[in-house]
Parts: structure tokens; sequence; C-alpha cells
């Protein structure tokens, strides 16, 4: 099985806009949202439109991560886990309808 390395770019973009979106009433939120920006131009140049879903895996996981553990924020948190089960779905989706090739 081959890593694929599109969803792992729009991985870390769905991660970066999380944290952006969890610190936007901070002073992080200039620095999360520059590294969003540049992450998803890295990602969109590098992926020619593929590896989408992986925005949905890293927001989601993200969210979760950050919200899960602390206990007040447990709805968002569980929010943040459909969001990350919603791109792995897509991933899913997306590579069994592809054909696969046997030499």
């Amino acid at each position: 099985m081959r890593v694929d390395r599109d969803g792992l770019r729009w991985t870390l973009v769905g991660a970066a806009a999380s944290f952006y979106l969890l610190g936007a009433f901070s002073y992080i939120a200039f620095v999360g949202v520059g590294l969003a920006t540049l992450l998803a131009l890295w990602a969109a140049e590098r992926g020619r439109g593929r590896g989408g879903y992986g925005f949905f895996v890293g927001f989601g996981g993200m969210l979760a991560a950050w919200c899960l553990p602390t206990g007040a924020f447990t709805g968002i948190g569980l929010f943040g886990l459909g969001v990350m089960a919603f791109g792995v779905l897509a991933c899913l989706l997306s590579h069994g309808l592809r054909t696969t090739r046997t030499r």
C-alpha cells in the first residue's frame, strides 16, 4: 500500500486551519492564518486537485486532540471526531472507486 502524500499535505492544511480557528481571539491567530495560507498554497500546487479529503481529517483531528482532553469542550471534540471520520470515509471512497492495476 502506497502512502497518499496529497492527502497528507492537505491534512497539515486542515490542522493549521483548525489551530487558527481555536486561537482566533489571540495573537497566535496571526501566525496560524499565515501558516495555513502558505500550507494551502503548497498543497494545492503539489496536489493538483487530489487529496482534498485530508483537510477534513486534519481539521477534525486537531479539534478532537485539542478539545476532548479538556473535558469542558467535549461537544466540539466530538464534532471534530465526526469531521475526521467524514474525511476518512471520503478517502476510502475516493481510493476504493479507482480501479487497481495489477502486473
